[in-house]
């Protein structure tokens, strides 16, 4: 156990080494947890895209707290499936083909609706997907992948060296196409298609589960989970996992470039996109950002 441990925290900050052992330290106590009510859903799918608050999530979904009020308990399938413990497969390639283990929150997984709708299911199941402005989605993967993503697999190295080099200009039309090519744009695309969508998923905007009213809307993704968190629990459970509590005490808009939560707000493509950058956006995405929501 102990060797896991340091093999985690091998190479990392003083305030990342801090956030792993805290996060360590929920699982382990989870453990200890006898839950005060087992939901009858066997699995809860959070679906997602990348740099969409998809680590937050999964640390919230595997607080103590979640599985005391709904006996389900965090998984993560690349971790515990997949070779090397990394899903390299594009986002619109991800299949799933067993069951996943019961009483489990599947998270994250990295999908468009397709193949989700295709993974085998248990009769009782839930399904989530967190939407995020694909302009922020694009500028926070490129300070993750140039100054503080862990180099696992094959894109983050290379991307690191690219963007490296590149005027920031550049090096956001180099992530545009990366996206584009692994199937980002058509994954976010996907999930608006609500004909396709039954009262067992919803769609959640990362922007709301992290804004002012975070706390009400976490309340309704619990809801739709049958995670019966009790409300003074809910908003010390969203008030112990808030960016301030995470990021050593920085408020949203203080950035840290290096850290991997560098800025905790939305709208920051705005401060990054050149002319050049957000034409050949609109170029590659076409009409993406008034399909999913977002003001341009």
């Amino acid at each position: 156990m102990l060797k896991k441990i340091r093999t985690k925290l091998t190479g990392l900050s003083v305030t990342k080494v801090r956030r792993k052992l805290k996060y360590i330290a929920m699982q382990s106590r989870a453990k200890l947890v006898r839950p005060s009510y087992r939901t009858p859903v066997g699995n809860v799918y959070h679906c997602t895209v990348h740099k969409s608050g998809s680590q937050w999530i999964r640390n919230i979904m595997q607080d103590w707290r979640v599985y005391k009020y709904s006996g389900l308990r965090a998984f993560h399938y690349e971790t515990e499936m997949m070779p090397g413990g990394i899903d390299t497969r594009k986002l619109t390639e991800r299949s799933l083909p067993e069951l996943m283990p019961p009483s489990t929150v599947i998270s994250p997984i990295y999908t468009d609706l397709d193949q989700y709708l295709g993974y085998p299911k248990r009769d009782e199941y839930r399904g989530f997907f967190v939407m995020r402005d694909p302009r922020d989605v694009i500028v926070s993967w490129y300070f993750s992948a140039r100054f503080s993503h862990v180099p696992m697999g094959p894109d983050i190295p290379e991307a690191r060296k690219v963007l490296a080099d590149a005027p920031i200009g550049e090096g956001l039309q180099y992530v545009i196409d990366y996206f584009n090519d692994f199937g980002l744009f058509a994954a976010q695309r996907s999930w608006l298609n609500e004909a396709n969508l039954s009262e067992h998923e919803r769609v959640f905007k990362y922007e709301d589960l992290n804004g002012p009213d975070g706390v009400e809307h976490f309340r309704e993704l619990f809801a739709h989970c049958d995670i019966r968190v009790p409300e003074k629990v809910l908003r010390q459970l969203v008030a112990d996992h808030s960016f301030e509590k995470l990021s050593g005490g920085r408020k949203k808009g203080e950035e840290n470039k290096k850290d991997h939560l560098r800025k905790g707000v939305a709208g920051d493509w705005k401060n990054h996109f050149d002319e050049e950058s957000l034409a050949h956006f609109n170029k590659v995405a076409g009409d993406l950002v008034e399909v999913l929501g977002y003001a341009s």
